[in-house]
């Protein structure tokens, strides 16, 4: 199975679909799957998630044989496993539980971006942990200079999907932003500013360079980006005429 699984993962990381070899691989692997390495198990799962394809009877004996080696995954295999299966919309309440207890006691060892991943995916499964979210925004704040603009992005739209203020996060997330606010792209201001907007926290600095940001990069826009920054704006009654006349001006391009 190894070599199945290292093809699989080269094919996937240059996003190469093969649905003959991916249904090739899934029948090998189910009755085979207690005799998988946590690591082959858990770049199967993202192997199949990154390229859409969702195999439910190998995403199920996937979660039942991980359970049990969690500890063993490792913070990459944790933090890719919950993605994957966010990724998938795959709702599997036992391995998921048993990611965030192991990711509790490991956040430490998390890098920016598997404490971003991992905060998405509960996040984009609508799965308020608790306690793991205080894990994770804790090690936010620690971390937050080593934080990328994607990273904070993430972090950022993840709490605010699941309606959570926390203050001193969103305080350290406004300071990273500002710091790092040239390297960002479109889709970073836009969920950045929806985020604050849907937990209805002002901050004017914040607010002010993402919005002088977002006005000299709107031909960038996707369709959902226009629409979350004029929500945002309005929501957080913002009247910043030049921007709204951009974002006016931007969607009409898209519907002639």
């Amino acid at each position: 199975m190894l070599h199945l699984t290292i093809t699989a993962w080269s094919l996937a990381k240059l996003i190469v679909f093969n649905e003959p070899f991916l249904e090739a691989i899934a029948s090998q692997a189910i009755p085979n799957i207690c005799d998988m390495s946590a690591r082959n198990l858990a770049n199967t799962v993202w192997s199949f998630s990154n390229l859409v394809y969702a195999h439910n009877p190998l995403f199920t004996a996937i979660s039942a044989a991980s359970i049990a080696p969690i500890m063993e995954y490792g913070v990459q295999g944790l933090s890719n496993t919950a993605w994957s299966y966010a990724k998938l919309v795959c709702l599997d309440m036992p391995l998921l539980d048993a990611i965030a207890s192991s990711a509790i006691t490991s956040i430490a060892e998390y890098d920016p971006q598997n404490i971003a991943n991992t905060a998405w995916a509960f996040a984009a499964l609508q799965i308020l942990h608790a306690p793991l979210l205080t894990a994770i925004a804790a090690e936010a704040i620690r971390k937050r200079r080593a934080l990328s603009p994607q990273d904070i992005s993430s972090i950022v739209w993840s709490v605010a999907k699941l309606g959570v203020v926390d203050l001193p996060l969103l305080d350290a997330i406004s300071a990273s932003s500002l710091a790092k606010i040239q390297e960002s792209e479109p889709r970073g201001f836009s969920n950045t500013l929806w985020a604050y907007a849907k937990l209805g926290v002002y901050d004017g600095p914040l607010i002010t360079s993402i919005s002088a940001s977002s006005l000299a990069t709107i031909v960038e826009f996707d369709a959902q980006g226009l629409t979350n920054s004029a929500w945002s704006e309005a929501l957080l009654a913002v009247a910043d005429g030049r921007l709204l006349a951009a974002i006016s001006a931007q969607a009409m391009t898209r519907i002639r």
